[in-house]
């Protein structure tokens, strides 16, 4: 699915061009100063997306036009209230439209102040799924608290749904490490055999438990009621989780490598899925092949991994994948790989929309030329990333972000430029004014001392001079 447009505090943002390839995967870098709407258009678009509604048969008066889209081209808008509380899809507002059960929206983020809504889980039977159509892949388990415990149950989840992930050497090799890795479990269920050493009242010994059904059940109800509650309302799901138990037991007690083909990779995913067992900890190794916790990571190792391989273990075809801010800990090298290897990482997956707001300039500079665009929320516009792809960071500042920063010397080259040729012909065409009204513009957020600044109040000096005299 391609997000064509968003409607936003009464503004419509164009997401694409209108030359988009809507068979392959799209690409679009958001852009803009804080406080313009990046993370409130991103959140939009999740909302609209999972909270669709089917049941109705029309859509209100008060719902708007929140979000167009191209779906193998079958092209419609998403409708919802200012809550976004719930969506419809329709081509005309008057009838209201099915959409494929198999669209999901991922929510990525590596900073707490995200804006992606959080579901609260506790009533559900499972804590992940496949079906389901929402995925939020960062830090918080609700509005006002924070865990890290969910970044590694997906992630453990990914590594064990997902052969792929390991053949991506090109990631690994960027992080000083290797594709060797493994998982360790906490489960909430015995692990070893003196786990079953119970007191037996009758016979007043301290006797050996039988690993059946019955005991399982049992040791639920009494330590884990409120899992029992869940399990017990799917019909033969108890049998099923004691089953997974009993094919994942073996595994429990010490780490688990997620290529060894003998790991039951389904039971434990349907463990993890139900609460029966959370990951504790997942260990790597670097390139001298010493085993690193993931906790020992560096925090830019730490958010390059929990976002690539957790979107890998939930991505499907047609998906929207919206990632806030994946420049956060990351050295500048990796801010400027991050889009090369996010692009080839999912290149087996197509028609899915990965939207992305940054404040890097790097995170733009190596965009492919094929169906990626920069959305500036100042212009409000999508144009192709190839008229910025392998510009300096000077370049991207000024040209995309607006800002100059200090000495910039993509600027200061202009400056030149126009200066020269005012020193050689005496006179500016209607193009060069244009850039020297850009460059005032620019002047006006430089700081004092800056030599760009310098040079361009000469040239303006110079160029006011000229023209009154030839007047």
């Amino acid at each position: 699915m391609i997000i064509n447009s968003v409607l936003l505090d009464k503004k419509r943002y164009k997401l694409v061009d209108t030359e988009y390839c809507n068979k392959n995967n799209a690409f679009t870098i958001i852009v803009g100063s804080n406080g313009t709407g990046k993370s409130r258009l991103l959140k939009r678009i999740v909302n609209n997306v999972k909270n669709v509604n089917i049941e109705d048969s029309r859509i209100p008066k008060n719902y708007s036009r929140q979000l167009d889209f191209d779906l193998d081209g079958y092209k419609a808008s998403f409708y919802s209230p200012v809550s976004e509380s719930k969506s419809f899809v329709s081509t005309n507002k008057k009838e209201v439209n099915s959409i494929d059960s198999e669209i999901k929206v991922i929510a990525v983020t590596t900073t707490p102040f995200d804006k992606f809504p959080i579901e609260y889980k506790g009533n559900e039977t499972y804590r992940y799924h496949d079906d389901h159509r929402y995925t939020y892949i960062g830090l918080k388990v609700s509005k006002n608290s924070l865990n890290q415990s969910n970044y590694l149950n997906l992630l453990s989840r990914s590594m064990l749904s997902s052969d792929r992930i390991f053949k991506n050497k090109k990631l690994f090799s960027l992080l000083n490490l290797n594709a060797k890795t493994s998982m360790q479990m906490k489960a909430k269920l015995p692990t070893k055999n003196s786990d079953f050493m119970e007191y037996n009242y009758k016979t007043r010994k301290i006797e050996l438990q039988n690993l059946d059904e019955g005991y399982f059940v049992n040791f639920i109800i009494r330590n884990h009621f409120t899992i029992y509650e869940k399990l017990d309302k799917v019909n033969g799901l108890i049998s099923k989780a004691y089953n997974a138990y009993v094919n994942c037991y073996p595994f429990l007690s010490s780490p688990i490598n997620p290529e060894n083909r003998n790991v039951p990779k389904n039971d434990l995913i349907l463990l993890l899925d139900i609460g029966l067992i959370n990951a504790s900890d997942i260990m790597f190794t670097d390139s001298k092949n010493k085993v690193i916790k993931i906790s020992e990571l560096s925090s830019g190792q730490k958010c390059m991994i929990l976002t690539l391989l957790n979107i890998s273990g939930s991505i499907s075809d047609n998906s929207i994948v919206c990632i806030d801010e994946p420049e956060i800990s990351l050295h500048p090298r990796w801010q400027k790989e991050f889009m090369k290897i996010l692009i080839e990482f999912f290149s087996d997956f197509k028609k899915c929309h990965f939207i992305i707001a940054t404040h890097s300039p790097l995170i733009i500079s190596e965009l492919s030329n094929e169906n990626c665009f920069i959305l500036n929320m100042d212009i409000g516009l999508a144009k192709k990333a190839n008229e910025y792809k392998n510009m300096s960071s000077d370049y991207q500042l000024a040209e995309v972000f607006g800002i100059s920063g200090n000495n910039n010397e993509y600027l200061n080259r202009i400056v030149v430029s126009l200066l020269s040729k005012l020193s050689k012909s005496g006179n500016l065409d209607k193009t060069d004014k244009l850039k020297l009204d850009a460059l005032v513009r620019f002047s006006k957020g430089m700081d004092e001392g800056d030599s760009v600044k310098e040079l361009i109040d000469i040239l303006s000096l110079a160029w006011s001079k000229v023209s009154k005299n030839a007047k």
